[in-house]
């Protein structure tokens, strides 16, 4: 039978990217359709397995109950069989059962579980994706885990290798730096340093992120005749591409890391206030992680903090840039 299913997933940049295992066994028992933010639109953008994109701008111009009661109204015309809660917030649970779609699957900890029709218990021993599959059980389906994978267009693409040229890329072997988190006590303090060790070791170097204010630190930072590539604003498809060029990235526990994932590129993931242990970190086989290891105040919360409420951010500090650079370094090698 033929059923109409549609995935709710609002949250950050790696949460969607972590969902795409779901969508694509989704697919398999129906037609599947995405509900999330504008910002991250272009994850499932181009995607075999989606049948259409549908935005949300929860924290913007859909912001407030009547935008919801408007949105649940949209949606219900749709005429959904199945939704799949990828987030444990009230907003998603309302928007489907406002939507009046008949069967609704969360987890057993969301806040507004009684607004479902199935909960399915959240595993805090796996990883987000695996976790995410197992909303599909009680439809009496068993999935299997895949890499996420995103679709940059062949213009996403040739927009990335113009940008890289114009930076004065000939070809040759590049190491990614991501040095965004939205959160201030999970970047990795150092990354200006271990720019200026891969440099040194033959490799050249792409500094990607999304604020341009980021772009104009670095290169107040690096004050050198060090000659380095930036890609900072450009849409996360292009990001992507460029990505997809490269032999590592080296990124903070952020969104960055999931896209290198996504393009099957392996990710040395520093990890400071959080713990791969949360569920969060990028899949992939040669994936790698650079954390402090023992340290009694890890974590000391589910996405990290502002500011280190022990003075010392010793999560970040004590990781050596030495280290990260030798660890990325390796890991280009064992690609050839």
């Amino acid at each position: 039978m033929h059923q109409k299913i549609l995935i709710i997933q609002t949250a950050w940049l790696g949460d969607n990217i972590l969902t795409l295992p779901l969508v694509s066994n989704a697919a398999q028992i129906g037609e599947v359709h995405i509900l999330t933010i504008p910002r991250w639109a272009d994850v499932y953008k181009n995607n075999p397995d989606v049948a259409s994109i549908i935005t949300y701008d929860k924290h913007g111009s859909e912001r407030g109950f009547l935008k919801i009661r408007q949105k649940a109204a949209l949606l219900r015309k749709m005429n959904f069989d199945i939704a799949l809660l990828a987030q444990r917030w009230w907003r998603s649970a309302a928007l489907a059962k406002m939507a009046k779609i008949p069967i609704r699957i969360g987890f057993d900890t969301a806040p507004a579980k009684f607004l479902y029709t199935h909960t399915v218990r959240y595993d805090k021993d796996l990883n987000e994706a695996e976790r995410l599959l197992n909303l599909l059980r009680p439809l009496h389906f068993e999935p299997k885990i895949t890499i996420p994978k995103l679709y940059p267009s062949n213009a996403d693409i040739d927009r990335a290798q113009e940008i890289l040229m114009k930076e004065g890329w000939s070809g040759e072997r590049i190491i990614v730096l991501a040095p965004e988190s939205a959160w201030r006590t999970k970047r990795y303090p150092h990354f200006i340093e271990v720019a200026k060790m891969i440099v040194d070791e033959g490799f050249q170097v792409l500094f990607i992120g999304a604020d341009k204010k980021t772009e104009a630190q670095i290169k107040k930072g690096l004050q050198s005749d060090y000659n380095m590539f930036f890609m900072f604003g450009e849409n996360l498809l292009v990001a992507a591409s460029a990505i997809g060029i490269s032999d590592v990235m080296i990124s903070n526990d952020s969104g960055a890391g999931h896209i290198a994932s996504a393009v099957k590129v392996p990710v040395l993931s520093i990890f400071g206030p959080t713990v791969p242990e949360q569920g969060f970190a990028p899949l992939g086989e040669k994936n790698r992680i650079v954390q402090v290891e023992n340290l009694s105040c890890r974590p000391c919360s589910a996405h990290g903090t502002e500011k280190c409420s022990l003075g010392h951010h010793k999560c970040m500090t004590e990781i050596e840039p030495e280290k990260v650079a030798e660890i990325a370094i390796n890991m280009a090698e064992e690609q050839y």
